[in-house]
């Protein structure tokens, strides 16, 4: 199943890079993402505004995500 996954390509979807076992344990190298949800979430605290994030920023970010499980699906794989 890795092998699949390292080879699906998409602009919004980490790439694998690669897998290995190291002492027992499954390593995987992904791209490294530039942010996160909880990242901006502790700079939005950090600066004194209160509460989640706004819709109208989620939105595009939902979009994003709905096309690489789009592409996901349409090759037979599922997401969970």
């Amino acid at each position: 199943a890795l092998n699949v996954i390292r080879q699906v390509k998409h602009a919004f979807l980490i790439s694998t890079h690669s897998f290995f076992e190291l002492a027992g344990r499954l390593v995987v190298v992904m791209e490294l993402a530039d942010s996160s949800l909880a990242k901006l979430l502790e700079q939005r605290h950090a600066g004194g505004t209160p509460g989640g994030i706004p819709v109208r920023r989620l939105l595009p970010w939902i979009g994003e995500a709905c096309e690489a499980l789009h592409h996901l699906h349409a090759k037979d794989i599922i997401h969970r």
